[in-house]
């Protein structure tokens, strides 16, 4: 076992020792901010601390079961693991989400669709809500919480997604309905007069593998992620159809996109009878968000 630190002639030790002998041990993230926030995720679940006490620089209780501790976690993050998937949970939007490889991480950019719903329709009561692709439920999750629906609704075509997202919302003391359903194979939703549906669907082209991350890859679930290049939005197709038949006529579809493929998904909602379209880029100026309505 290779050791983060040579001298254990105390069972304590500085925070700030262990934190930067951790960050020495990530050598294959090039990011010195990712990696800096990997570590700090690493010693908050471990050591039970908040960023805050990375000043104050406490002495912490320190055995050779937190080294191999330590020591396993670097290794995997050196073969390109997510953190999340490591340590078994996340935060999104105030609320501790479990994660698995059966579900995607959630992105901070998702966090941002949420939070446009939140705002939208926070003076709302007895809202029903529908979450397509509900994932780790993350975002049926924070909706619940933030809002108080009357009724919130999660599906997904993974028992395993459906299986942990019921987890998560019995931890976060939330009611949802969650149900396994395939969407491009289901007829027309039998529930209706819906406020909002929310989705975040598989978006990325095959073509687009190329680019992306071996810790995406090799880890997070494809079916979660890929569409075919000849037909990219084939989810959206699907999804608006249900919002036509689903949503009462005030109702609000929210849906994540491709950011190469903002005006495309314009268009195909647009000749779904949607009247009212509006593209929203996130905090990085990416176009990342629609937000359309019938009416």
């Amino acid at each position: 076992m290779q050791h983060l630190f040579f001298d254990m002639t105390s069972p304590h030790l500085e925070l700030k020792k262990i934190y930067y002998s951790f960050l020495t041990k990530i050598d294959s993230i090039d990011s010195t901010q990712e990696r800096e926030s990997i570590t700090f995720l690493a010693l908050e679940k471990i050591f039970k601390i908040k960023k805050i006490d990375l000043y104050s620089n406490p002495l912490i209780h320190f055995d050779l079961e937190k080294e191999k501790t330590l020591n396993t976690i670097a290794q995997r993050i050196n073969q390109h693991e997510p953190i999340q998937y490591i340590l078994g949970e996340t935060i999104f939007y105030d609320c501790v989400i479990q994660v698995t490889p059966a579900v995607l991480i959630p992105r901070p950019e998702t966090e941002e669709i949420v939070d446009k719903i939140i705002k939208d329709h926070k003076h709302q009561s007895d809202l029903t809500i529908m979450d397509i692709g509900t994932g780790s439920g993350c975002i049926a999750i924070a909706l619940a919480k933030e809002l108080h629906p009357h009724k919130i609704y999660g599906i997904d075509i993974s028992t395993e997604a459906l299986k942990l997202a019921r987890t998560n919302a019995l931890a976060n003391n939330v009611n949802i309905d969650f149900q396994h359903r395939d969407i491009l194979q289901i007829p027309l939703w039998h529930e209706q007069n819906i406020d909002i549906i929310v989705s975040n669907p598989p978006y990325v082209r095959e073509s687009e593998k190329k680019d992306m991350q071996k810790n995406v890859l090799d880890y997070e679930p494809s079916l979660a992620l890929f569409v075919p290049d000849q037909d990219p939005l084939l989810f959206y197709e699907k999804i608006a159809d249900i919002a036509k038949h689903t949503l009462h006529p005030k109702g609000v579809l929210y849906v994540e996109i491709n950011e190469a493929l903002g005006e495309e998904t314009k268009g195909l909602l647009k000749n779904k009878s949607f009247a009212k379209i509006d593209l929203f880029k996130d905090l990085h100026g990416k176009e990342r968000f629609i937000r359309a309505t019938m009416t």
